[in-house]
């Protein structure tokens, strides 16, 4: 039996724009990305951080979207530590790497 060749899925026009990015965060821990091409309406967007310290096993990073428009997103990472009772979350600062992508929402 011979395989199919795989499909090409449906018509480059048909298919949702997306796009995606490394950004890395300035000293208040905030990333700013200008889409290479404005979208219609704010995409559906997400972050993933790259935690900076992976081995402080007490501290994760995690990220906030703060602003998201047809033509950028601001993202904020911040280093969370458990605290009995309560937890402290400060900004992570500079130097964090934050993965980016954006999709063109249907609806």
């Amino acid at each position: 039996m011979t395989p199919l060749p795989p499909h090409p899925g449906p018509p480059v026009a048909a298919r949702p724009r997306t796009a995606v990015a490394i950004a890395v965060t300035g000293e208040d821990g905030r990333a700013r990305w200008t889409y290479p091409v404005p979208f219609t309406r704010p995409p559906v967007l997400t972050a993933l951080p790259v935690d900076p310290a992976p081995e402080d096993e007490q501290r994760t990073a995690t990220v906030a979207l703060e602003e998201v428009t047809p033509t950028h997103a601001v993202v904020r990472v911040w280093r969370t530590r458990a605290r009995r009772g309560s937890g402290v979350s400060s900004p992570a600062g500079d130097g964090v790497t934050v993965h980016l992508a954006a999709y063109e929402a249907d609806a």
